[in-house]
């Protein structure tokens, strides 16, 4: 009786086992399903295991993957850590959302950024320090935060690219963007949305039988959308260059999490502008999406083929 009890229990266990060995990969995965009706309590236990299994990470390490002279010190009072939130495949949306706002809120800031030089064709050039982030108008510390980048390191524009979206995410647009608007008042700063920019994509392929899914369009429509951020951006340096303060400038681009939309810009930013190694870039973007040896995070390898196949020659036309 005790063996036949025994092997029941392991055989019930079997599914958690399954998804713990596999907590790291994306959730919408089909082959297990067997967990996907898990009950909220049976997934509230396993979130400290979990926790576990997606430690969160130190976003100024991110920073070595970017060249010495590039680097930029961390900003006071900042949160410099990403967490790709206890999320796995038993959770159902409106919990993923549940998880992912409250990292936003309570610890997940996922800071970083870098150094760059931007030459015109007249000659000229301007020096301009690019912050990334998560979306920092969902919890007081992030505001604390962006209060301090614009206070006291020159933060005079903030590029926010997060795609509207229901659930808890409502919050995105009706509450954490006006604060963040609000701050940008405050310190004599501009704002600009870009609210239809997303990562997923699929190559320009001849076949017209390629199933999409929803959300994704044909990469050269991203490569366009990519060139509208970075028109705000360069317009934004030009603004500065054309005035009488000589003084380095600072600029904010986010999205929700700070890690796909943000980091392709970022990344494209490095290769573009710094001209830095793929390599480095790929594994910096990696970093701020929580990816760590043996755990996938919240690594999305659409991310890293925009930044390989967007041609650079796009940006060098908008600084002319």
């Amino acid at each position: 009786m005790k063996r036949k009890i025994l092997f029941t229990g392991l055989f019930l266990l079997l599914p958690v086992f399954f998804h713990l060995a596999n907590a790291g990969e994306d959730p919408s995965c089909s082959e297990c399903k067997s967990f996907q009706n898990a009950t909220p309590a049976a997934i509230a236990g396993l979130s400290g295991v979990i926790r576990k299994i997606n430690p969160a990470i130190d976003t100024t390490t991110c920073s070595r993957n970017i060249d010495t002279q590039h680097q930029l010190a961390p900003a006071q009072g900042c949160q410099y850590q990403v967490k790709w939130a206890d999320l796995h495949r038993g959770m159902t949306r409106q919990q993923m959302q549940n998880e992912v706002v409250k990292n936003l809120q309570e610890e997940s800031g996922n800071l970083g950024g870098g150094k760059f030089e931007f030459k015109f064709k007249d000659g000229s050039s301007r020096k301009v320090n690019i912050f990334r982030s998560a979306f920092l108008g969902a919890g007081d510390q992030g505001r604390r935060c962006l209060a301090e980048l614009m206070k006291h390191h020159g933060v005079k524009h903030v590029v926010n690219m997060y795609t509207p979206e229901k659930g808890a995410f409502r919050d995105a647009k009706t509450r954490w963007e006006p604060a963040e608007k609000k701050i940008a008042q405050q310190h004599n700063a501009s704002y600009q949305t870009f609210d239809a920019f997303d990562y997923r994509h699929v190559d320009d392929v001849a076949d017209p039988g390629v199933k999409l899914r929803k959300g994704d369009v044909a990469l050269t429509k991203r490569f366009e959308q990519i060139d509208k951020i970075f028109g705000s951006i360069i317009g934004q340096v030009k603004l500065s260059k054309a005035g009488a303060d000589s003084k380095d400038i600072s600029i904010l681009i986010h999205c929700m999490g700070g890690m796909h939309r943000t980091g392709i810009m970022f990344g494209l930013l490095r290769k573009c502008i710094n001209g830095e190694k793929l390599d480095a870039i790929i594994d910096e973007a990696g970093c701020h999406m929580a990816k760590s040896p043996g755990n996938k995070g919240g690594f999305k390898p659409e991310v890293v083929n925009v930044i390989r196949k967007y041609d650079c020659k796009r940006i060098k036309a908008l600084t002319e």
